[in-house]
């Protein structure tokens, strides 16, 4: 079973953000989805206020409970995070 540690907060750094986005992210038309079906709704809501306060990311919940980062911030997200992806995973946020 899957859960999102209390603390994600503290725990959740670009380098954790570029390796979540290696495994579970994807570009959805212009803007991102995380794949977090698995999670709860409050969970991912944990999720969604942490990359928004922590990380300036505008996100909302999608259909089945998917995280979707919106059009506005994938530059924002890109730049955080492309020191940490790895180039075979470069079209993630590219």
């Amino acid at each position: 079973v899957k859960v999102v540690p209390k603390n994600i907060f503290e725990l959740l750094t670009p380098i954790s953000l570029a390796y979540w986005i290696m495994d579970d992210g994807g570009k959805s038309g212009k803007g991102f989805h995380f794949a977090t079906n698995a999670f709860t709704k409050v969970e991912v809501k944990l999720l969604a206020n942490v990359l928004q306060n922590k990380f300036g990311l505008k996100c909302s919940i999608h259909t089945r409970n998917r995280l979707y980062i919106w059009a506005s911030s994938t530059t924002q997200l890109a730049d955080l995070t492309r020191p940490y992806v790895h180039n075979s995973m470069a079209y993630k946020i590219d």
